[in-house]
């Protein structure tokens, strides 16, 4: 379908089985799609670059309910901690080094040799969370065990990164439901 015969309609049947159940994804796609039509607004093509807000209004109001993951309590997380020593995995050295450095998850899946000096560890501004270009890089100080678990997790890779051995995907070694696959 040509982009500029993109009508409300289209949208709307398009987005209508998943506007409540997968809210957020049919809220991204609706932004998307505006992008998509104010481009080909700028490119001289004939689009209604109404035809995503006229969509919402057919659509409705989300039914969506916004439910927080719950986190573990302040005083379990040693005995996690514990739990996590008694294998070296990859996914154990890698939620470790997470517990201990307070970092988000995709610095520490993008962690490189060359990025840790000494007890020093430097994030690269785009390994950061934030906005292109604005993001500044961001030093972590190291304990001993982190370190240690540094060491431990460079025997298992076998190229210059330590926590991402050849083959392996990233969302593979740490992603939201390890913890889950930990039990």
């Amino acid at each position: 379908m040509p982009v500029s015969e993109i009508t409300q309609t289209e949208i709307r049947d398009t987005l209508a089985p998943i506007w409540h159940t997968k809210a957020g994804t049919a809220y991204r796609a609706l932004n998307r799609l505006n992008l998509c039509l104010k481009h080909a607004a700028a490119l001289g093509l004939d689009v209604d670059l109404q035809a995503t807000e006229k969509a919402r209004a057919l659509l409705g109001k989300q039914r969506h309910k916004v439910i927080n993951r719950p986190a573990m309590d302040w005083k379990d997380v040693p005995a996690f901690y514990q739990t996590l020593c008694q294998k070296i995995t990859m996914t154990q050295l890698a939620l470790r080094l997470l517990i201990l450095t307070g970092v988000r998850t995709n610095p520490l899946r993008h962690i490189h040799e060359d990025q840790v000096d000494g007890d020093i560890w430097t994030i690269p501004a785009e390994n950061m969370k934030g906005k292109r270009d604005t993001t500044k890089e961001f030093r972590v100080p190291l304990s001993s065990e982190a370190l240690e678990i540094l060491k431990q997790a460079r025997l298992f890779s076998r190229n210059d990164f330590f926590l991402l051995p050849v083959g392996v995907r990233l969302l593979q070694i740490v992603c939201p439901n390890t913890c889950k696959k930990l039990d």
